[in-house]
């Protein structure tokens, strides 16, 4: 896979081999995903759509982006969400797609 994805920030987990397991959220917090090009010759050109199917959370920050992910290197997105219903309710889904052309 020639990018990686990951989840940093207050909802992180702790560690790799931590069971995902379901997130009670009762107050707003900071999602930050860390995107990683691991190619050393390819720029990846990408749209990010952050999308809340359900409508459970208020979402700040931008919900569709476009960047490019030089090799070998990184780009940060972040996010704060807000419930806006209490229980164990699904986060939003990050979406990327890959717009380059070869």
């Amino acid at each position: 896979m020639p990018i990686a994805i990951d989840l940093i920030g207050e909802i992180a987990p702790v560690k790799d081999s931590c069971i995902s397991a379901p997130l009670k959220v009762d107050q707003p917090i900071s999602a930050r995903y860390r995107i990683r090009n691991l190619c050393d010759s390819h720029i990846f050109e990408c749209v990010a759509l952050y999308a809340d199917e359900n409508k459970s959370y208020f979402v700040g920050g931008e919900l569709r982006t476009k960047f490019d992910i030089m090799p070998l290197s990184e780009v940060i997105l972040e996010y704060c969400i807000l419930p806006l219903y209490m229980g164990y309710i699904d986060l939003p889904k990050l979406h990327i797609l890959d717009r380059s052309i070869s």
